[in-house]
């Protein structure tokens, strides 16, 4: 086998501090996150690569800088905030396409049946 296949590509990703991280190819925003501490992968939202906002868990292929995007910065809450109306839309969504793929039936007349009278009684007696 070559040499080559042994060894694992090395990656330089810069911070915006100026500040370089060794990772391995293929490393993903939520690493660099993790590589810089566990509170801010935890408040990662999303990550900036060459300053394209981009999915923290999109695999590095090449050198880059690299930003963490927090909620707490602007550009933050506008990807949460979108990023959730996506996820609410999809029940509304799966329910649209449900209503739509199966003709609607009547029901039948026995399902609209009624219990007797003398089991329901709208207002409780008191006994004596």
């Amino acid at each position: 086998m070559s040499q080559n296949l042994d060894q694992q590509v090395t990656l330089t990703v810069t911070l915006p501090d100026g500040t370089t991280k060794p990772l391995p190819a293929g490393s993903t925003g939520m690493d660099i996150a993790l590589e810089i501490g566990r509170r801010l992968a935890r408040e990662a939202v999303a990550i900036k690569i060459d300053g394209k906002a981009v999915d923290l868990s999109a695999p590095l292929t090449a050198d880059c800088t690299a930003e963490i995007i927090t909620f707490d910065s602007p550009e933050g809450k506008e990807i949460f905030w979108h990023s959730a109306s996506h996820i609410m839309h999809m029940p509304l969504k799966n329910c649209s396409r449900a209503q739509n793929s199966a003709p609607a039936r009547p029901l039948s007349r026995a399902s609209t049946t009624t219990l007797p009278q003398n089991t329901v009684s709208p207002k409780r007696t008191s006994e004596p």
